[in-house]
């Protein structure tokens, strides 16, 4: 299951905690939110919030981020935690429990290439640079081959770079076989300048597909069959109606350890 704003299966959803209240105007709760006294709010840019129960208090929460990334009390928008960065946050916050132990982790994206992983109080569990270079604007968190273990797909804008697309493990560290594209392949792309990622298991293998366009064509990853395969083929698989460029179909299999 790909999960771009927050892991919700334990949980009901929000609407389905709230009785109707018939149709009326809309009421403003609170704003300001994670705001600095003026009040002076960073621009929240593309990176939508979250809304889920971050520490376990029967209570529902709002993180956001615009450079520092805050928790609020949703029901009356005070500061819970603050985690300051002079970095952008670019793509849609996720959450997720990753470790498997029952509480969510927080997973950001930023400029400077800052992929972060905070804990339900704030604490940065571990920070790395994926790329080396670039704007991290494009985050997702799947399990890539139903092993009960969650993934972080996380992509970079860029001038025709590769690699453009990485996968991390729960703990910090590179899945075998990532990141693409690969220096020297056929294509070429311009960077991931939004949500450019989706998975899904396509054929029913218990191995998840992962659909990345770009600027410049879609490429399309598998996440492996035996280890230490990594096979690659390419197809033409549309024509870009605005210009003499053919879209193409990258399929590549991952290592799985």
């Amino acid at each position: 299951m790909l999960v771009s704003w927050a892991w919700l299966s334990p949980l009901q959803p929000c609407w389905a905690q709230t009785p109707s209240l018939g149709s009326s105007a809309p009421v403003l709760m609170w704003q300001y939110g994670g705001c600095i006294p003026g009040p002076y709010c960073n621009t929240g840019w593309y990176s939508s919030p979250v809304v889920v129960d971050l520490d376990g208090d029967g209570q529902q929460d709002v993180i956001w981020g615009s450079y520092d990334v805050v928790a609020l009390n949703g029901a009356n928008g005070s500061l819970k935690w603050r985690a300051p960065s002079g970095n952008r946050v670019w793509p849609g916050i996720a959450v997720a429990d990753l470790t498997g132990n029952g509480t969510l982790e927080v997973i950001v994206g930023r400029s400077s290439d800052q992929l972060t992983v905070y804990d339900r109080f704030g604490n940065v569990v571990w920070t790395q640079n994926p790329f080396g270079t670039g704007e991290l604007r494009t985050l997702a968190v799947a399990d890539l081959e139903s092993d009960g273990r969650l993934e972080i797909l996380v992509g970079r804008t860029g001038s025709n770079q590769t690699p453009q697309l990485t996968v991390f493990e729960p703990n910090g560290t590179v899945r075998p076989g990532w990141p693409v594209r690969h220096s020297g392949e056929p294509g070429f792309g311009w960077g991931l300048y939004n949500e450019n990622v989706a998975v899904a298991d396509m054929n029913g293998d218990g191995f998840k597909q992962v659909f990345s366009p770009t600027t410049g064509h879609a490429d399309f990853f598998r996440s492996g069959l035996a280890p230490g395969t990594h096979t690659l083929s390419i197809q033409v698989i549309g024509k870009n109606l605005l210009s003499s460029d053919f879209w193409i179909l990258i399929d590549a299999f991952d290592v799985i350890p």
